[in-house]
């Protein structure tokens, strides 16, 4: 590769570490939310403390899960280097796009997560749900690579 092609998948590299980075402070802040929550219902301490140990489980199972995603993520910066050779405007929207997307797939699990009243059994669906998309878009890169468009695989909800 040349100067430019280099310079092109490096920053594309660390748009990408970016993208993983405030995917798991998404989760973070979610988690937060989820436990002013229970601090708020503080009265019913019963019911809540179960709910909340729940969660916890569940934010500490995504954060095991993250070192997964980050695998996942390493594979699309290597699929990257194929992308170069059809590099345009549109594709250098590709961070911010991986951005905006990992951040509604946070709010969707965040959703899914508060609409769940079996906590552990949904949690691991979920993670291997998360898992499939992380892979179905590194697939999409690939294609990418070869004449496809990135906009064809974005998360389905």
């Amino acid at each position: 590769m040349n100067y430019s092609e280099n310079y092109k998948y490096y920053n594309a590299k660390y748009n990408v570490c970016i993208a993983i980075h405030k995917v798991y402070f998404a989760i973070h802040k979610i988690f937060n939310a989820m436990y002013n929550v229970y601090h708020a219902k503080y009265r019913d301490y019963d019911a809540m403390a179960i709910v909340y140990n729940a969660m916890n489980k569940i934010y500490h199972a995504m954060y095991t899960d993250f070192n997964a995603m980050y695998i996942v993520y390493n594979a699309m910066i290597i699929n990257y280097r194929a992308m170069n050779k059809v590099y345009n405007a549109k594709d250098k929207n590709f961070g911010a796009k991986g951005v905006v997307l990992c951040t509604k797939y946070s709010v969707h699990c965040a959703k899914f997560l508060a609409g769940s009243t079996k906590y552990t059994i949904h949690s691991k669906k979920l993670l291997v749900h998360m898992a499939k998309q992380m892979v179905h878009w590194a697939k999409g890169l690939c294609r990418c690579g070869k004449g496809g468009y990135f906009d064809d695989f974005y998360f389905k909800f």
